[in-house]
């Protein structure tokens, strides 16, 4: 595949093609900077195989936009439960918050970095050669439950890996990848796990356009019914905290689009080395 195919249109454009890569998407600006939007373009060229995940429709969904202090946890463990699960059948997954600053970034880019950990590892025991050749699906289970126990969120990498596995063993790749030609066997799956791509996409858009936006915005008065929001004071505060993404954090690729969700720059660790 050539390099134009790997990246948007071109300067300007609003589209990208699909890449055959898997990735990890982490969208970064301000509230009414066009993220959900930019997701949504995102999905519609490729519909099955890539997934938005959202902290505001979780919190519509499990409390009607009311963000209740005492529900955090259970906001950021789905979240994170559900990137791990896409993920895990091979989809490209969208984030589709503010992600403003390094340490929330960091959650996600984790994720991203472990799966690429357990895939190297299940790929030594697949490609390896001992006296009774190549692992059974049950061995190489184990050995990455074992690895996966110090973490927060080991059960949801336990259930996901496990039903990707089984899937799989059973001859199941269709079922996990349906617009591939090509179902993968367990070697497959896991090597595109290990390549897995993090990216992030700046939109830099200035606040005084994403307030004019979120005082726009239909879903407004559903917002408010639960409460009223001082949204300049909401986006003043955004400000202090933006922490523009860098390539230091860990991302293959890093896009910066303006407010019309034009390409602006791309930074890759082979421009910026």
């Amino acid at each position: 595949m050539s390099d134009s195919a790997l990246s948007p249109a071109g300067r300007g454009s609003k589209m990208e093609p699909v890449m055959d890569s898997q990735r990890l998407i982490l969208l970064v600006g301000f509230i009414g900077s066009g993220k959900t939007t930019y997701a949504r373009e995102l999905w519609k060229a490729a519909p099955y195989r890539l997934v938005r995940v959202s902290m505001d429709d979780l919190i519509q969904m499990l409390s009607f936009y009311d963000y209740q202090r005492h529900l955090v946890d259970l906001y950021r463990r789905q979240e994170r439960a559900t990137v791990i699960h896409a993920l895990a059948r091979g989809l490209d997954v969208v984030v589709d918050r503010t992600n403003l600053d390094r340490k929330t970034r960091r959650v996600f880019l984790e994720i991203g970095l472990t799966f690429r950990r357990l895939a190297a590892r299940a790929l030594e025991l697949l490609r390896s050669e001992g006296l009774f050749g190549r692992p059974h699906p049950r061995e190489i289970q184990r050995a990455l439950l074992h690895l996966i126990q110090p973490l927060e969120d080991r059960e949801a990498f336990a259930t996901a890996l496990t039903e990707a596995i089984e899937t799989l063993a059973r001859g199941g790749g269709a079922s996990l990848f349906p617009w591939s030609p090509e179902p993968p066997n367990l070697e497959t799956y896991f090597e595109r796990l290990r390549t897995l791509r993090l990216e992030a996409v700046w939109l830099r858009v200035p606040p005084e356009i994403c307030l004019e936006r979120r005082l726009s915005d239909p879903l407004l008065p559903y917002r408010e019914q639960v409460r009223t929001v001082d949204w300049q004071a909401v986006l003043e505060k955004m400000q202090g905290q933006l922490e523009p993404p860098s390539l230091r954090e860990g991302f293959d690729e890093i896009r910066i689009l303006d407010a019309d969700l034009r390409l602006q720059e791309i930074l890759t660790p082979r421009t910026h080395g």
